[in-house]
């Protein structure tokens, strides 16, 4: 099993402490930690000296898409085990990884992708339309710490929760025209949270369905906790 930790900033600096005292706690087991960042002097890279951490000097969207191009098949070893930690500053590389990877697979005839934007808002309390068209929504108007697992009882409110970000965009989504595909960030150990491989493994065999079932479709693409997530809308054609 490999963690692969996407920056070497000082969030990925923490999650990478966080999970390797985890380790040692015996609260998470894993044979490789992957810090992925291309500045090669990254706080990460400069700061961690621990045997179980191998650093890739990459940029986050190459590393992705390599690691689809090799892992995204059937049987495949490390898409059943190793989890995606994203980064709470990275573009929404899930998106981005999907649209290369429907383009470059061998069992999808030749598409265009489009990246579009979102016409009406999605309606979370806190929503903001990124310079790229995304949207970034969250039911905290509050600032949230960065390690918050996002317990039933909010530790803001001091209430229990009575929202969950996936059953709302999903909500929002059903009975529009696009398809949705849902990515789900769950805590791992010691306040980091992130998505198993076989997951988004498991929405790109969906979205290849799709794909093929449809001259032309539009995609909800949506990487989410229980409490904030980042929403993207893309267009595939054939031809």
């Amino acid at each position: 099993m490999s963690v692969i930790i996407i920056g070497g900033g000082c969030f990925g600096t923490f999650y990478a402490r966080q999970l390797l005292r985890a380790r040692e706690e015996g609260k998470c087991g894993f044979s490789r930690l992957l810090v992925i960042d291309k500045n090669k002097n990254c706080r990460a890279f400069r700061e961690i000296r621990d045997s179980g951490v191998t650093f890739v000097s990459m940029d986050w969207e190459d590393y992705l898409h390599q690691y689809a191009s090799e892992s995204f098949h059937e049987g495949s070893l490390a898409v059943q085990e190793d989890v995606y930690i994203p980064s709470h500053w990275a573009p929404h590389l899930l998106r981005d990884m999907f649209l290369h990877r429907i383009q470059d697979d061998p069992g999808i005839p030749a598409v265009r992708v489009r990246k579009i934007e979102m016409e009406n808002k999605i309606g979370t309390p806190y929503e903001v339309v990124l310079k790229n068209g995304d949207h970034a929504v969250s039911f905290a108007t509050w600032e949230c710490p960065p390690h918050c697992i996002e317990p039933i009882k909010c530790p803001h409110t001091k209430k229990e929760r009575d929202w969950e970000m996936g059953d709302f965009l999903k909500d929002f989504f059903r009975g529009r025209e696009e398809n949705w595909f849902s990515f789900f960030c769950r805590h791992l150990a010691n306040g980091v949270a992130g998505i198993p491989m076989k997951d988004i493994y498991a929405e790109y065999l969906r979205l290849k369905d799709v794909v093929k079932e449809n001259k032309n479709c539009r995609l909800a693409i949506m990487t989410h906790s229980s409490c904030h997530g980042l929403v993207s809308l893309a267009e595939i054609s054939h031809g």
